[in-house]
């Protein structure tokens, strides 16, 4: 029994601290991408209307994985 427990234990853990691919992603590619804009000056120069359009792009074809009714 100490066996089973210990080893829910350590996979509640791991699920809790080890981020699921969708995480990794984000945190990899916000990541990247705060580095390149601050390093391009091209990048800089973008409005603010180029980046609110990216973002409603995303939200509208990014699907989000949809819950069990």
């Amino acid at each position: 029994m100490k066996r089973f427990v210990v080893c829910g234990v350590i996979a509640a853990m791991a699920s809790i601290f080890i981020p699921s691919t969708k995480e990794m992603l984000l945190i990899y590619g916000v990541g990247g991408t705060i580095d390149y804009i601050k390093t391009n000056d091209t990048a800089k120069q973008l409005p603010d209307k180029c980046i609110k359009a990216l973002d409603r792009f995303a939200d509208k074809y990014i699907d989000e994985p949809e819950k069990d009714k």
